[in-house]
């Protein structure tokens, strides 16, 4: 909101551009986050636009897209999935370690875990008064995370807006 807020008042041309890479998993597949795809270096234009979003990558794809050093968002249950890991702390650190970059990890009302160059940290998660359904929940923290970032927010503070948009989401 707050990302729309600035482009409606501001215009979309005094945003600072996001210029990172951002992708998620989605169910059974991956997934790229942002709707600022002209914004991408043109490495990672060329790649989506010759890729697209597919339901399963092959090794050679997926380590052409970690090279790329993206921002990686999943939940707790895809990560450790994905890595073949059980906790929270060595599945991030395993995607880490392919991708160089950021891994943010929700974990639904316990809230979200970023990992980086210092370790694996935790966002108090937000709580939700009823919890309804929690379709677009991911979805909606990815958003908000990536509006942070575009408006200038820390990962720290971004994660924290994104924790209570998801939680505002599920009700």
């Amino acid at each position: 909101r707050e990302y729309l807020r600035q482009m409606r008042e501001e215009g979309a041309s005094k945003l600072k551009p996001i210029i990172t890479l951002v992708i998620y998993w989605k169910g059974n597949e991956w997934s790229y986050a942002t709707t600022l795809h002209e914004m991408f270096d043109e490495t990672a234009k060329e790649f989506l636009e010759k890729t697209g979003i597919m339901e399963y990558l092959p090794d050679y794809r997926m380590n052409r897209l970690f090279a790329m050093h993206p921002i990686v968002h999943l939940n707790e249950d895809e990560v450790c999935r994905f890595t073949g890991c059980e906790s929270i702390e060595t599945a991030a650190s395993a995607l880490f370690d392919k991708t160089g970059s950021t891994v943010i990890v929700t974990n639904g009302e316990n809230g979200s875990y970023y990992y980086d160059t210092t370790g694996l940290h935790h966002v108090p998660g937000v709580k939700a008064e009823k919890i309804v359904d929690t379709i677009g929940a991911g979805d909606g923290h990815c958003g908000a995370v990536l509006a942070g970032l575009a408006s200038g927010r820390g990962l720290q503070e971004a994660l924290g807006a994104a924790n209570a948009a998801a939680a505002l989401i599920v009700q």
